[in-house]
């Protein structure tokens, strides 16, 4: 994400009554988007399309499950119905 792309989500996310950080709504948004695009989201799944390790995005998916916006059915996420509402 370049320098304004940043700014503009920053914005959003601030501006919006959501209750999520910026890294908590990305994984919100990223389980959404996966699972709209091929049915499912997985945490390997969300790390390849990225290129990243998921190492590198277990942390804030496991605070989102944590906090009741994510569950986790093996390996496959979705939301819960507080994350369905941010």
């Amino acid at each position: 994400i370049g320098s304004t792309e940043l700014d503009t989500a920053r914005r959003i996310i601030a501006d919006s009554d959501t209750r999520l950080d910026v890294a908590g709504a990305w994984a919100v948004m990223q389980v959404e988007l996966f699972t709209r695009l091929v049915g499912h989201a997985s945490l390997g799944l969300i790390a390849a399309r990225r290129r990243l390790p998921p190492e590198v995005l277990l942390p804030v998916f496991d605070r989102m499950v944590e906090e009741g916006f994510l569950t986790r059915h093996g390996s496959l996420l979705s939301h819960t119905d507080a994350g369905a509402r941010e």
